[in-house]
């Protein structure tokens, strides 16, 4: 009973894939199951496969993997391939100073507002996106990438690379590619935005009088880098562990902080002070 419920649940969410895309038939299918779990992997994938007749997901290829999850009772759907002519994926290769000005984020909510699938990451010469989708949004995509980028990014060149659809159903900010020759250009400090300065003079803020506000439109970029692609362990924030409110804002695509670097505040991040003759002088710290 437990194995048939499991098979619903994955089929219930592979048809409401198809269905946000307008797919008639899903081609291939990933599963990730519980390591160390009860479900016999063979077994498992006759009764889907059984259980598939006269879906979506009729005929469909199905792979299985294990790995972590939250109990032995639970399955993962990783990747939906669907068949649509209309489907395509588009890799758009971005040089100049796009590292430090919030592009990863702004890729991050353009893509979900158009719901596409993929992903972006900081290559050491650039910013590295692929996207797939229905073709008309993904040349809107390329569009205002241009178009509506973060204010203090300088786009060089751009190439774009027409790819086959890999059957991606979500949008991922990956981890940094530092393989390519370095030639992304690095960005000037930049001054404090309006927003950041008005938490700072805020006694009910938790930054308070902190001179070291950021977020992803201004703070430190040239002055703490030390390596690139730019990313916290490439900086001189690396020794500095976000406390669990400010890993909250890193990890939050809706705020503003959102993979913000040198991300700080008074709990977790540098700190300043007067010392005159060796001993520190008796004032608030900064």
């Amino acid at each position: 009973m437990h194995g048939q419920r499991l098979i619903r649940a994955v089929l219930d969410q592979v048809s409401a894939v198809a269905r946000r895309h307008g797919a008639k038939r899903v081609l291939a299918v990933r599963l990730c199951l519980p390591e160390g779990g009860h479900l016999e992997k063979e077994g498992f994938l006759e009764q889907l496969e059984l259980a598939s007749h006269g879906t979506v997901a009729q005929g469909a290829k199905v792979e299985v993997a294990y790995g972590p999850m939250q109990d032995e009772h639970s399955i993962r759907v990783e990747t939906v391939r669907l068949e649509d002519p209309d489907r395509k994926r588009l890799r758009l290769s971005l040089f100049g100073a796009v590292q430090g000005v919030g592009f990863r984020p702004f890729v991050h909510h353009l893509a979900c507002e158009l719901e596409l699938a993929g992903w972006v990451f900081n290559g050491s010469a650039g910013v590295q996106i692929e996207v797939e989708g229905p073709e008309s949004r993904l040349r809107q995509f390329e569009r205002r990438v241009a178009a509506e980028k973060p204010q203090a990014a300088v786009i060089a060149a751009t190439e774009a690379t027409w790819l086959e659809p890999r059957g991606e159903t979500t949008f991922a900010i990956r981890n940094s590619d530092a393989a390519q020759a370095k030639s992304a250009w690095l960005l000037p400090d930049m001054a404090a935005c309006a927003e950041c300065l008005k938490e700072t003079l805020d006694p009910s803020q938790r930054r308070a009088d902190y001179p070291f506000t950021n977020c992803t439109r201004c703070g430190p970029r040239f002055s703490i880098t030390t390596a690139i692609p730019y990313d916290r362990p490439n900086t001189t924030m690396s020794c500095f562990e976000m406390c669990p409110a400010c890993a909250r804002e890193y990890s939050d695509p809706m705020d503003r902080r959102f993979h913000a670097q040198p991300n700080a505040c008074p709990a977790c991040g540098p700190r300043l002070w007067l010392e005159e003759n060796g001993a520190r002088v008796q004032a608030p710290a900064l």
